[in-house]
C-alpha cells in the first residue's frame, strides 16, 4: 500500500487499520502538519507510536524544500518515531529526504527507489 501526498495518508490509514493485510507501506510526502484537517493529520504520528503492529516494511520520503510546518518537520518527527519502532518491532524502515519541493516532479524522482525498497521481490541466489 502506498501513495503520495494525501494518497500517502490514505495508505497509512489503511495500513494502520489492517497491518496484517497491508504489510508494506510507502509514504511519499504525506501532509502531517498545519493546514487543512490538521487535527486529524497530526494524530497519525501518535497512531504510529501506539500501534501494536505495523507493516513489516515502511518507506518514507519528504522533500527538503517542502513547506516546513505541513510536510518537512512532521516528516522528521514521524521518522524518529518509526526509527524507534523499527528496532522495537524488528521491521524494515527507510527514510529519504529528496532535494525537491512538494509536487509530482519530486514524487516521480523518488518513486523508483520507493518501489524497489518497499517491494524488493525475491532475493537473487548465487
Amino acid at each position: 500500500m502506498g501513495g503520495g501526498a494525501v494518497g500517502a495518508i490514505a495508505a497509512a490509514h489503511a495500513a494502520l487499520n489492517n497491518p496484517g493485510v497491508f504489510n508494506r507501506l510507502m509514504l511519499i510526502s504525506p501532509p502531517l502538519g498545519k493546514g487543512i484537517a490538521q487535527e486529524q493529520l497530526l494524530a497519525y504520528a501518535g497512531r504510529f507510536e501506539r500501534a501494536e503492529l505495523l507493516p513489516s516494511r515502511i518507506f518514507q520520503s519528504v522533500g527538503r524544500y517542502e513547506t516546513r510546518s505541513r510536510f518537512y518537520l512532521p516528516a522528521k518527527v514521524l521518522n524518529q518515531i518509526l526509527r524507534r519502532r523499527a528496532s522495537e518491532l524488528e521491521l524494515a524502515y527507510q527514510y529519504i529526504e529528496v532535494g525537491s519541493g512538494h509536487g509530482l516532479v519530486g514524487f516521480r524522482s523518488v518513486l523508483p527507489e520507493a518501489l524497489a525498497w518497499t517491494f524488493p521481490g525475491p532475493q537473487a541466489t548465487s
